[in-house]
């Protein structure tokens, strides 16, 4: 194989693991906001993804992705709230859940500021809620850490994700195309220019 080809070859690859990496200890989880234009203060996202999961004492992190739609957070806080529902009663959860916004990239997103997070018990459920100083912007997904806590014998049946807008917040839904970053598309052009200097030479 020539070194164009090679070259081209090495470079298509690179930039398809930049387009599709993602963090290896988060369990990637899908939620449909709703239709396109679509405004809530108040949504609850039922999801499957923790049934079973032991209370071993573990931080699990779960990755919620909206792409390639996205949300509109108007200003004011939003509140960011997690409910596991075990199967006997509920593991003390430990130190307090964290969470990032995110973008179409999955990278995170500097703002909103956190505002506080807060741990709370009923018979069988933990409540994690996070509130955020929200200047108005513009994310595709949640990046949410938290602690499931140790109970032998005990292991999750139930979760949801819910989004709650405070002091006149609002959700809106919107729809963009997911774009690759700059830097991935300028090595998937470098990657095509090296197959075509190949088969030019192959032709010649």
């Amino acid at each position: 194989m020539g070194k164009a080809r090679l070259f081209g070859v090495l470079a298509l690859a690179l930039s398809a693991a930049l387009v599709f990496e993602r963090p290896a200890e988060a369990i990637v989880i899908d939620i449909d906001p709703g239709g396109i234009g679509d405004t809530f203060t108040d949504r609850s996202f039922a999801f499957t993804a923790l049934n079973g999961q032991p209370a071993d004492g573990s931080t699990q992190t779960l990755d919620f992705v909206f792409s390639p739609k996205h949300l509109t957070a108007s200003a004011g806080v939003l509140e960011v709230i997690l409910d596991v529902t075990w199967s006997s009663g509920p593991p003390f959860p430990g130190t307090s859940a964290s969470a990032v916004l995110t973008d179409e990239n999955g990278d995170e997103i500097a703002l909103p500021t956190p505002l506080f997070a807060i741990s709370l018990q009923g018979s069988t459920t933990v409540r994690q809620l996070l509130s955020f100083d929200n200047p108005e912007v513009v994310f595709h997904g949640i990046r949410f850490s938290a602690p499931l806590g140790n109970a032998p014998g005990t292991e999750v049946v139930a979760a949801s994700l819910r989004l709650s807008g405070r002091l006149d917040t609002s959700f809106t839904v919107g729809g963009v195309r997911q774009l690759p970053e700059p830097a991935t598309l300028a090595l998937f052009g470098l990657g095509l220019a090296g197959l075509g200097i190949a088969l030019r030479r192959r032709e010649s």
